[in-house]
This record gives structure tokens, sequence and C-alpha cells, in this order.
């Protein structure tokens, strides 16, 4: 009798190591096997759930953010000084120029320019980088990947905490960092729901086919069932007179037990000690705070595309923006330090002598007195100059998608017709039933 060996698919073999209740549940959260992605990432592409603005609407609404919030973080850090808030506000030091005039004020230019170019590139060509860098990072296509991200991001989200009041700028990028991948990531777990599915229809424009595509997301309900499945949502297809499931979206990675879970315990409750930081305390200049410029190639696009887009899939996903980030306090208190930081360093609140070629001693008056120290003996002035430019930029652009991109989207959302659909059959079930 000869035996021969069967060799499981992957799915097959959980299957038989798990009880079936347990793969059910764990199979419509995580990825247990690889997953196909690519529905995902054109999710996170394509999906528009209002109409978003134009060229000039987000010009005269940036004018508006940038005043609203520089209003607000003046009057916010008046407040903070008046009732003595813990902290360091600031300390003042003072420096001799090793360079002549000219060259630092050339040099103090550069560094103003050359990472505001770079930081507003990266916003100008958000979807570029959206489709290059952020789905693939964010999104990964093999569940090895997937596991090794989420390790990441939740150990940074521990570790981060030890800079919370030596270094806040480092700290709250890794928070932000941190709810770029939570909310623009997507986990495509094994099971999806299944049909049929009701929810709210975008279409999606189909340049190289001739194919009517839309992504069906799901419709929010107050039903225990539903809490995890957040913003659910499908591919589908123009099929006859009715649309039919063609792939599977998945959904945001906030909507994942222990995503929320570690978000909770490693984040939330720190906010009191971030919202103080927004009053431009505990700051840390040097090249650390330099260096965070790594994060906005791919947090830009994220919380652009989140902003404006995402944040507005469907009811469970308006509530966690408007939970988790206590929209729109929390993007008033960090757009108010990005707008007011960048601001006042070119008009010298700073850096007194930063446009001044004729003096030979300057004064510099953010953060820890030993960060600028440091930052002086390493980089000199222009280090000062670079690191508070890459401190606010960190925090300006991210919170004008949340203010104002989710705000308007908020309010034609209430005003825009919506569409509803329900999808019965895959698009190889209706071709069987039309043979």
């Amino acid at each position: 009798v000869r035996l021969k060996l069967v060799r499981l698919p992957p799915k097959l073999l959980v299957m038989k190591l798990l009880p079936t209740f347990g793969f059910d549940a764990i199979a419509r959260v995580y990825p247990i096997t690889n997953t196909d992605v690519q529905f995902a990432w054109l999710y996170t592409l394509g999906v528009t759930p209002t109409r978003q603005p134009g060229f000039l609407q987000k010009l005269l609404g940036g004018f508006a953010f940038w005043i609203i919030c520089y209003t607000w973080h003046h009057t916010q850090r008046r407040l903070w000084l008046r009732w003595d808030m813990p902290g360091e506000p600031g300390q003042v030091v003072s420096f001799q120029r090793v360079r002549s005039g000219d060259v630092q004020v050339a040099l103090n230019s550069l560094a103003v320019l050359l990472p505001s170019i770079f930081c507003f590139s990266c916003y100008a060509f958000s979807a570029t980088l959206l489709r290059h860098v952020v789905n693939p990072v964010f999104t990964p296509k093999t569940r090895l990947k997937h596991i090794l991200v989420t390790a990441l991001m939740f150990a940074m989200a521990f570790s981060c905490n030890v800079l919370m009041t030596s270094n806040w700028v480092v700290w709250s990028v890794g928070v932000f960092t941190y709810a770029s991948w939570a909310f623009c990531g997507r986990t495509v777990p094994t099971e999806m729901t299944r049909l049929p599915l009701t929810g709210t229809l975008t279409k999606l424009s189909a340049k190289k086919s001739e194919r009517e595509l839309g992504v069906l997301t799901r419709r929010a309900e107050f039903k225990a069932a539903s809490i995890w499945m957040g913003d659910e949502s499908i591919l589908v297809e123009r099929y006859g007179d009715q649309w039919v499931y063609t792939g599977y979206c998945g959904r945001a990675n906030i909507f994942r037990p222990d995503v929320a879970l570690v978000l909770c315990t490693a984040l939330v409750w720190r906010i009191p000690w971030f919202i103080l930081g927004t009053g431009n305390y505990n700051q840390c200049v040097g090249w650390a705070e330099l260096c965070m410029i790594f994060y906005i190639p791919f947090g830009y696009p994220a919380l652009a595309t989140f902003g404006f887009r995402l944040a507005l899939a469907n009811g469970s996903m308006i509530c966690a923006m408007v939970l988790i980030v206590a929209w729109p306090l929390v993007n008033l208190f960090l757009g108010g330090k990005g707008c007011s930081t960048l601001t006042d360093l070119v008009l010298g609140e700073y850096l007194p002598e930063i446009w001044t070629s004729t003096a030979r001693n300057i004064t510099f008056n953010r953060g820890y007195e030993a960060c600028a120290v440091q930052a002086y003996q390493e980089g000199g002035e222009a280090l000062l100059v670079a690191s508070t430019t890459v401190a606010a930029w960190v925090h300006i652009m991210s919170n004008y998608s949340f203010l104002f991109g989710f705000g308007l989207g908020l309010y034609r959302k209430t005003c825009d017709p919506v569409e509803e659909v329900r999808v019965d059959l895959t698009i190889d079930q209706a071709r069987s039933e039309i043979n």
C-alpha cells in the first residue's frame, strides 16, 4: 500500500490547528495567510466620499488656517505662561558668530528655504508618494512584512514616550507616525464579510479600462458585531443593471483590536503632556529634531489623504476621527504650534539676529539651554535655524488637512447626495447567471 502525502494550503493548515470558531474570529480581523492587497491600495488612492476643493479654495483655506492657528497659539502660549504650567517654556542662550555675517545670513536663508521647499513638495506630490511609498510600507503585500511593520509601530508607540518631556518634537513625530499607519494603512484579513453588503458607493475613474468600477464602503451600524468592521470596503464593478463584487479592500488598521489597544495604553492617556508641548514647552533643538524630516514623505501624504478623503468614508471612520483626535481641538493646538514656530522664526522672535549680517553675537531662546549649546557646537547657527524649521513643518500641513479638509468634507457630506447600493453577487456569479 502506497501512502501519498498531501501538502495542505496554509489556510487549511491553520484551520486544522485552530478550532473553527477561533479561526473565524481571528480571520475576520487579521491576515492569517497572505492576502491580496491591490484592492486596498486602490481604495486609498481612489475613494472620494465628497467633492474635493479646488486650488483657489485650498489657497484661501490655507490663509484662514494660518491666521486662526497663529492667533490660537499665541493666546495659548500666554495662558501657559500665566498659569505657570509645568515644563520648560524656553531658555535664552547667547553665542558668538564664527562666520562672517553675510555668509551666515545666506546659510540661515537656505536652512529655512530648503526644508520648506522639500516639505511643501511632499504635500504637493502626495498622490505620487501615496502610490509608491505609503501604500507599500503601510499596507505590505506579504504577511511577514505586515507583522514586521506592526511590531515596529507598536515598539515605536511605547519607546518614544521616554522623550515625552526631554524632546517633545521627536516624541510627537512618533505619535504622528503611528497615527498615519493606523488611519491610512489597511489590513486585508483572510475572511471578508459575507454578501450581501449594503454601503455607500464611490465611483472610480477608469483611465486605462472601459470597466465602470467603484468602492462600496460598509454602512456604519450601531451593533456589537459591527464595531471592528469600521470602514470595511469592497471593489465593485457595474455589470448590466447591478453592481457586483470584484475584490476586497479590507479596513483601516485603527479598527484592529490590538492597534486600538496600543493607541489607548501608549498614547491616549498621555494627551495632557502632548497638549502641554504644543505651547512650545520641552523643546530640544538639534540633530534629532532635524532628522524628523524623515516623517514628511510618508506622513504628509497619509494624513492629507486621510483628512480630505478617508476620514469621511463612513460613520465609523468619522467617529474614530472625532473621538481619537478630539477634532478640532488637538489639531488647533498642533497647527498653531507649527504655524507660529515658522512665523516667529522668520520674524526673529527666536533668533533676533537671524537676518542681521552685522551682528557678531546672537541670542537663541527656544527650548532647553543644553540642547541649544550642543546644537551650536555641532552645527552652528544654521543647525538652530534648520532644526526649528523642521519642527514647524512637521505640524503644519497635516493639521491643515485635518482642520480644513475634514471640516469642509464634513459640511459637504451633509449637503451632497449619497448613493447607497446593495451588492448580492460576485462578478463570477453574475456571469454564470446570465449564461
